[in-house]
């Protein structure tokens, strides 16, 4: 008998292909996708994050978990109910039934990757992209420098226990300090405007650790997550500033960086702007040292470095390794162990990720923020 009901499953499924597929060809024009990105996506994005985000966990890790599992299902009973199929009719045709409930899932999937981030991330960039303007090494180095000054003066004034150790405010407390300084640049960033749900821990947060991953945005959820062994770490508050501007629509990498790090250090509170301060020193520190490599001989670059040196202050180095210790005690606990042949695929599987990542982004991968922190520094 055949199915002439209006919301058929054939009907749904070609509807979706179809959305899909024209919203990917639309995508081709940045006028749509900055119309699409400034009236469309917040709406999403902020009814998504505001439901799930009252859920203590990640549905949308959760939803990547079982796809990846209803997938190896899919392969492993296809073959005997190709096989078996006039043996066992019944069984070949529940093969069939479940093999169209993970097409239509994966077709549910795909649309919102596209509605949630493959238009948003080809909207218009931050400066038009990547900067056109050059910059001499002194320039590089009076930036480095103003990040230095910025790091020295927060590390001193961020709140102390009489043991030494930074004292860390609370996991709410740090995001709705984020929240603030980053919807305060709404005025010139605008898709900053609207909601910031909380950032969830990750539940996969051992692999995301031996892939170098700090944390993910989930698309088709809207949801945030961040490596769990980070909780205790500076770096979370740049963390949760850097995820919240891809939930923005800022999905460029050097966007959200860039964005971070001049929300965070633009904070009233001491902790936000040594987050911030932290991340941009380390980061500029990375790019100005290549620089001068690349203009001068090595010997050369050694010279110069040793004639403007930063003495960063020992303080900024006991705070990175009491953070390394909380790490390694919570990995040490972890209930779950990762074996070792496991661990090492992470790890093969994160740095090829990165590389290809870094190729597919080019100037916008994350050293790429440097560019966009030279023209903010140069033309306040």
């Amino acid at each position: 008998m055949k199915d002439n009901k209006f919301f058929s499953y054939k009907r749904i499924l070609l509807a979706l292909i179809g959305l899909t597929a024209g919203l990917n060809a639309l995508a081709c024009s940045e006028a749509f996708c900055n119309g699409y990105t400034k009236i469309v996506y917040p709406c999403i994005s902020d009814v998504l994050g505001w439901l799930l985000g009252w859920i203590p966990f990640a549905l949308g890790e959760i939803i990547m978990y079982a796809g990846a599992i209803a997938l190896v299902l899919l392969l492993i009973l296809a073959i005997p109910a190709v096989l078996l199929r006039k043996r066992c009719e019944k069984f070949a045709n529940w093969v069939k039934r479940y093999a169209k409930c993970c097409l239509m899932a994966a077709a549910v999937m795909l649309f919102l990757y596209t509605t949630n981030w493959i238009v948003p991330f080809k909207s218009s960039y931050i400066g038009d992209g990547a900067s056109q303007k050059s910059y001499t090494v002194d320039q590089v180095e009076e930036l480095r420098n103003f990040a230095a000054e910025g790091l020295v003066e927060a590390v001193f004034a961020v709140p102390r226990d009489e043991n030494g150790y930074v004292v860390t405010p609370s996991k709410a407390e740090r995001e709705e300090e984020v929240r603030k300084v980053m919807t305060a640049m709404a005025g010139r960033y605008p898709k900053l405007r609207g909601y910031y749900p909380p950032i969830k821990p990750a539940m996969c947060s051992g692999v995301l650790d031996l892939m170098r991953i700090g944390g993910y945005t989930y698309p088709f959820s809207m949801e945030l997550t961040y490596n769990a062994y980070y909780a205790q770490n500076l770096y979370f508050s740049a963390l949760y500033a850097h995820e919240s501007c891809h939930h923005q629509g800022y999905y460029q990498e050097d966007e959200a960086d860039f964005l971070s790090y001049i929300g965070c250090i633009s904070s009233e509170d001491p902790y936000t702007r040594y987050s911030g301060y932290r991340e941009f020193y380390f980061v500029i520190e990375r790019v100005y040292e290549r620089t001068l490599l690349e203009v001068m001989s090595k010997e050369d670059a050694i010279e110069r470095i040793k004639a403007q040196p930063v003495q960063m202050p020992e303080i900024v180095w006991f705070d990175l390794q009491h953070e390394a210790e909380i790490e390694k005690e919570l990995k040490e606990n972890a209930l779950i162990k990762i074996p070792e042949k496991v661990a090492s695929t992470a790890v093969s599987v994160g740095d090829t990720g990165w590389s290809v990542q870094e190729k597919v982004l080019k100037e916008h991968y994350y050293s790429g923020s440097v560019a966009l922190l030279l023209d903010w520094y140069f033309s306040e």
